[in-house]
């Protein structure tokens, strides 16, 4: 069973998203800011982690420069979901390695199917 990390200060967001992720057979853990979220990924070792970008006590991508350190060259694709969609937003996601950026509102259908896809990459 594959093993996702869901980072965000908003709790219905892990709920509805941690809900869905149950029916489709996933593993969910979750966190509901930066430093939580490197915490958990490091004791909890995810398959894919989801994170937003704004939050308290730790950002986003200081978050994900912090869990990369810590994993190295392992394969844990993060997927950022966020309010935040300037470009300069997307441009740091990408220069962080992260292997989405989906913008807030967002299709909980099309955030599944992404998932999906990454895990069997």
């Amino acid at each position: 069973m594959k093993k996702i990390l869901l980072v965000d200060d908003q709790p219905n967001f892990i709920k509805m998203v941690s809900l869905k992720l149950n029916q489709m057979g996933f593993a969910v853990v979750s966190a509901e800011n930066g430093r939580q979220g490197v915490e958990v990924a490091i004791a909890e070792n995810p398959d894919l982690i989801v994170m937003d970008i704004m939050m308290p006590e730790m950002d986003g991508f200081t978050a994900c420069e912090k869990i990369k350190a810590h994993f190295g060259d392992k394969k844990c694709p993060v997927v950022f979901l966020s309010a935040k969609g300037q470009e300069s937003d997307r441009k740091r996601a990408t220069e962080l390695g992260a292997a989405d950026f989906i913008s807030k509102p967002f299709s909980p259908k099309m955030l599944i199917g992404r998932i999906e896809e990454l895990l069997k990459e």
